[in-house]
């Protein structure tokens, strides 16, 4: 359960996104590279794909060079 969140306190989205966290530096590479190889082995040649995510997760970018998707 999450504490409740104090009035008016709100997220600053930007701010969250302009630096990255310290241990994603060796977090991400390893995901990304898990992702990829299963977006490889069983993707289809060229497929069209969407990004559920974004702001600062970078995945797209190397999803998109890997597979060269259509769309």
């Amino acid at each position: 359960m999450t504490a409740p969140r104090p009035e008016g306190k709100v997220t600053d989205w930007d701010l969250y996104y302009r630096s990255d966290p310290f241990l994603s530096r060796f977090t991400r590479p390893v995901i990304f590279g898990a992702l990829l190889r299963c977006l490889k082995r069983y993707s289809v040649p060229r497929p069209a794909i969407a990004e559920l995510g974004g702001a600062g997760s970078r995945v797209l970018e190397k999803v998109r060079g890997t597979l060269r998707p259509s769309a």
